[in-house]
């Protein structure tokens, strides 16, 4: 018995909206399955070595609860390894994957993850706290000297007309939007998290840039709202690098391309899509899989209707701080199904691991 090639434990997930200690685990696909406590220490404790027993008692002693060995054996064949976290035995289904509402589809990799963090580490100290003070209060100061010269509409008519200059602005785009995604990276990597690989995919119909930062998972509430603004941050630095390429070579192209990185920076800001700001606001609140309980909550608003049990595992107060969170908990954890007092042998139907893409493309 051991783990399935290329699984990974992300640990608990900090800060969480939802009741109960939460755990994450990548597989090798790179699909994040959430566990709750239960399945996470027999995860943790499957080494391909040990016996069904060795790994009963190991669990019993961390979890404070007696797991028996036919516990341990039906976790493993009904729901870690369906989940394809355990490594089969014999020919089986191939694990559940997820395709959520309005996922990045069609990935292709553009830099592989070890030249990412390589990139990432170089520009992490851009996140300095004074850095980040003298950075955007010259962006306050730039865009406020920009948009009232009253330059940016006639610089925008001119392009227009311009053949050469469009294309100019296009290319101006494009490198905007890789070092967006290379903020993400950085911020990642300065929270204390390794990123993943930057690439390109079909977001809807329109192409579009990504990073994984899955493991900024394993960060707190401030590390991951660190890593989604990250890129917002970064096209910040875009704007104020046209404003001296502006000063120095004063063509519309360069005001243009500050107009439209600002409609992208407010695009990005939009909750209602699998942008930056849905991660804002789902890290904000501790809810990671945010769309997929919008169903279930507004089905438990309904007269009549029982509280949905995937709305009933969110807090009263699923923004509350960190403080307020370790005082709840033990630790900073995630997300679970059941209640510890839930979990026992004799109730292991009830135990789901369900399988999440939390994939995170900013």
């Amino acid at each position: 018995m051991g783990l399935a090639p290329g699984v990974r434990l992300l640990g608990p997930y900090a800060s969480s909206g939802l009741h109960g200690e939460h755990f994450l685990a990548e597989r090798g696909d790179g699909q994040v399955v959430h566990l709750s406590r239960l399945l996470h220490l027999v995860v943790s404790e499957v080494d391909g070595r040990r016996s069904g027993t060795e790994v009963a008692d190991r669990v019993s002693a961390r979890f404070g609860r007696q797991l028996t060995p036919d516990g341990v054996e039906y976790l493993v064949e009904h729901k870690l390894g369906p989940a394809g976290l355990i490594a089969p035995v014999g020919a089986v289904a191939p694990p559940p994957t997820a395709q959520p509402l309005l996922a990045l589809r069609l990935r292709r990799t553009l830099l592989p993850a070890r030249p990412t963090g390589w990139v990432a580490d170089l520009l992490a100290p851009l996140y300095h706290p004074p850095v980040v003070a003298v950075l955007l209060g010259s962006f306050v100061a730039v865009e406020i000297a920009v948009f009232r010269s009253g330059r940016v509409l006639p610089a925008l008519g001119q392009v227009l007309v311009m053949p050469g200059a469009l294309v100019a602005v296009l290319g101006l785009l494009l490198l905007s939007g890789l070092f967006h995604e290379c903020g993400h990276a950085a911020a990642c990597a300065y929270s204390g998290a390794r990123p993943g690989k930057i690439g390109v995919g079909l977001y809807l119909v329109v192409p579009a840039f990504y990073t994984d930062v899955t493991a900024a998972y394993q960060l707190n509430r401030t590390g991951r709202l660190r890593t989604d603004l990250g890129g917002l941050y970064f096209n910040t630095i875009v704007v104020l690098g046209l404003a001296v390429s502006y000063l120095v070579v004063p063509t519309p192209a360069l005001l243009v391309a500050i107009l439209l990185v600002n409609l992208e920076m407010l695009q990005q800001l939009l909750p209602i899509v699998r942008l930056d700001g849905y991660f804002i606001l789902s890290d904000l609140i501790g809810i990671p899989d945010l769309f997929g309980r919008i169903g279930p909550v507004l089905s438990s608003l309904l007269p009549g209707r029982p509280t949905h049990p995937r709305a009933a595992q969110l807090r009263p107060h699923a923004a509350a701080d960190e403080d307020a969170a370790q005082e709840d908990h033990d630790r900073h954890d995630g997300r679970c199904h059941e209640q510890e007092n839930e979990l026992l042998p004799v109730q292991l139907d009830l135990v789901e691991a369900l399988v999440l893409n939390l994939l995170r493309h900013n």
